[in-house]
């Protein structure tokens, strides 16, 4: 009672709601849609003050749609007033969870997640398209209209015969959710401060959670087919002579990227590739390439440890592969040497992170409980296509 007594004295002293309204002003959009999901009776916002965050929320960054389809949405809500207004913006920050449960009853699988990293990994010739420098940033997410084609005033499904079938990644709307489920990624611009927001089929934009593991830092190296390109064989070369000379400044290393990785951030590598690049050539002066061929007992001690440091992730099995693969890069004419591994492990990095993200995404939508156990080793196709290579070595 006497929180009402002290709201009717405010509204008395101020003037009608206007205290309410002052205090709303200052609620950023992402709180507000909380904020009147569980009290819309007791936040009194003006009228025009919800149609501007809807205006607002019209013109966030968006993950997907045209400018059309998010017009017709506009034109909608544009003469909402009141409650009206509250609770269509309120469905708007906070109803993607009920958007991916709508689409999909049933949560991701491991295989949903496994080939939706890999049809990212394989999406592009990533060796051609991303930096091996720092810059590169994917974000990946989850959309009920995902695998769904955007016209300029519906969104429909991809189906065979439609006339859209002209490119070796098109995929039928029915075939992409039965293989990727919901998800969906985007390359952005900085890993994280920028909201975004899916479409449905009725042109709402749902607010997406800025999901902290959603950003992943990518370079060229995460090419799933990388075996044949060089992509860091230059840049180790490079490092073996500063640090043969003395120096730990390899701020430069980047100027000395091969013919494949021609895209450039001005960022320098990360350190974790450094890190890599460091553990190869120390394993390199304890054991030169040249007594490779012997195998002795310290030599494949010290070679499964530095592949253990390279792959934390990776199982017994995975991992007696990436050093038989390592000390038979001295054999192979022409190759990347021990550089390879070092792509590899940045790979694999980028891998664990996917998985990781999207792990988090199942979480936000269909709770805990319905996050499943995955293996963070090896892909199945990168070790089927090593293991056949492997035997053209020996």
């Amino acid at each position: 009672m006497a929180t009402h007594s002290l709201a009717g004295q405010k509204r008395n002293a101020y003037g009608g709601d206007d205290v309410i309204t002052e205090l709303a002003a200052f609620l950023p959009a992402s709180v507000l849609g909380v904020v009147c999901a569980c009290s819309r009776g007791a936040l009194k916002a003006s009228d025009e003050y919800w149609r501007s965050h809807l205006k607002t929320l019209g013109h966030l960054p968006t993950w997907s749609g045209t400018s059309s389809h998010r017009a017709a949405w506009q034109g909608r809500v544009g003469v909402m007033t009141g409650s009206d207004a509250r609770r269509e913006h309120s469905l708007c920050m906070g109803g993607l969870q009920d958007a991916l449960r709508a689409a999909s009853s049933d949560p991701p699988t491991p295989e949903h997640v496994l080939q939706f990293v890999a049809r990212v990994r394989s999406h592009h010739s990533w060796y051609k398209h991303l930096p091996i420098e720092q810059g590169a940033v994917f974000q990946f997410g989850m959309s009920p209209t995902a695998g769904m084609r955007f016209r300029s005033s519906d969104i429909v499904e991809y189906v065979h015969g439609d006339g859209t079938e002209f490119h070796y990644t098109w995929s039928s709307t029915e075939d992409y959710r039965k293989r990727f489920h919901c998800f969906v990624w985007k390359q952005v611009e900085m890993s994280g401060g920028i909201q975004y927001t899916v479409d449905t089929c009725d042109a709402k934009p749902l607010l997406m959670p800025n999901l902290p593991t959603s950003f992943i830092p990518v370079t060229a190296c995460i090419y799933l087919d990388s075996t044949h390109y060089d992509l860091l064989k230059s840049i180790y070369h490079e490092y073996k002579t500063l640090r043969a000379a003395g120096s730990v400044d390899f701020s430069q290393l980047a100027h000395s990227a091969s013919r494949w990785t021609r895209r450039k951030t001005g960022m320098g590598l990360s350190d974790a590739i450094i890190a890599d690049l460091a553990r190869l050539y120390d394993f390199e002066v304890r054991h030169p390439i040249e007594t490779w061929e012997q195998r002795s007992k310290v030599l494949l001690q010290d070679a499964q440890d530095l592949c253990r440091a390279l792959f934390p992730h990776h199982n017994e099995e995975d991992l007696q592969l990436e050093v038989d693969w390592l000390l038979s890069s001295k054999t192979d004419p022409g190759g990347e040497g021990p550089s390879g591994s070092a792509k590899r492990a940045d790979g694999a990095r980028a891998q664990v992170r996917m998985v990781q993200g999207l792990l988090e995404w199942i979480s936000f939508a269909w709770g805990s409980g319905a996050v499943p156990s995955i293996s963070l080793s090896m892909a199945d196709k990168e070790r089927d296509r090593m293991r056949r290579l492997q035997r053209y070595r020996k």
